[in-house]
């Protein structure tokens, strides 16, 4: 008799306990889905091309970039997002941007730059950017845990911007002040648990960082965070190209795009010297014309030689010397 009673408590405590349902979607219904959402666009323009339209919701993007090309990727990419969702909604109600600085080179004056360009107001878009400086290894990992796990649902669109995330992971292990080098890994995995938590289908995630100093593809930060990025592009710079390439992505291709450069290598510019208080070259770095001499007379005009040179070209005179003797006649004969 106690059996079947107690055989019945534990059947009715079963029976009231809620089931958990996962709720499963065709690769069909996410295509169709995912071509409906906003994308964002990123600068260079072809980037966007490698990425097939640009920044995705729901997914996880990590550029390793060199560290002074993280934060002005960064900085466009929010002035793009505003951009992009006045455009499509009129309005920037309901946009959030939270940009999650850790090496303290956030520029509001390159914002309001940016922002005049497309014809907006630099103070709206500085209000709908919110900031969060965070320039230690704990900062950043309490900032995540206490702040950015906290954040509620987004209510139409949000941007999260962390500009060169990790990038003091292999500081902080090499560093002999880290008894316990497990307990950076440990601070890795909670960060990771925070970026997994702000997951939602209204929400754009985007990372830079650095590469790992033993390897020409993984990003710094161990497994964890080449594992939680979905999609990863690394950036190669040479004296004439920027080099993108696509490592990761759920449904495209990895391939590699090339860009050039726009500032041009120093070694191919002549520049103009300063020799005795007086430049040599032509402007913009052209070398002096045939006829003229670097060790010309200290108080030779610029317009003498263009005179001079144009003599010489007209074979109307030979030699420097015969050039100042005429010069000198002619101021005479103007005197007189």
């Amino acid at each position: 008799m106690k059996s079947d009673n107690i055989l019945q408590t534990v059947y009715s405590a079963y029976s009231t306990t809620p089931t958990v349902t996962l709720n499963y979607r065709s690769s069909n219904e996410y295509w169709e889905w995912i071509q409906k959402q906003l994308r964002l666009p990123v600068t260079p323009t072809a980037l966007n091309d490698l990425l097939r339209g640009g920044i995705y919701p729901e997914l996880f993007y990590l550029f390793t970039l060199p560290r002074n090309f993280a934060t002005p990727f960064l900085l466009m990419l929010a002035v793009n997002s505003y951009h992009r969702y006045v455009q499509q909604y009129h309005t920037d109600e309901g946009l959030e941007i939270y940009f999650m600085d850790t090496l303290n080179h956030f520029d509001p004056y390159f914002i309001s730059e940016q922002a005049r360009m497309l014809g907006y107001n630099p103070m709206k878009v500085l209000s709908s950017i919110q900031l969060l400086r965070a320039f230690t290894w704990p900062s950043l990992v309490g900032a995540c845990e206490e702040q950015l796990a906290a954040l509620p649902p987004p209510s139409n669109m949000r941007v999260i911007l962390g500009n060169y995330f990790f990038g003091d992971f292999e500081a902080m292990l090499q560093d002999p002040q880290t008894k316990f080098p497990r307990k950076i890994f440990q601070d890795v995995q909670k960060m990771v648990t925070a970026l997994h938590s702000i997951r939602h289908p209204k929400t754009y995630v985007v990372l830079t960082g650095p590469l790992h100093s033993q390897s020409l593809i993984k990003p710094t930060g161990g497994n964890l965070v080449a594992h939680l990025a979905g999609v990863h592009v690394r950036m190669t710079v040479s004296e004439q190209y920027h080099y993108y390439t696509l490592e990761q992505h759920p449904f495209l291709a990895s391939r590699t795009i090339r860009v050039p450069s726009s500032i041009s290598s120093p070694q191919n510019r002549t520049k103009r010297k300063k020799i005795n208080s007086r430049f040599i070259g032509g402007r913009n770095g052209r070398s002096l014309p045939p006829g003229i001499h670097k060790n010309d007379p200290k108080g030779f005009h610029p317009k003498d030689k263009y005179l001079f040179h144009n003599k010489v070209k007209q074979t109307r005179t030979r030699g420097l010397d015969e050039f100042f003797i005429k010069k000198g006649k002619n101021e005479r004969i103007r005197k007189n």
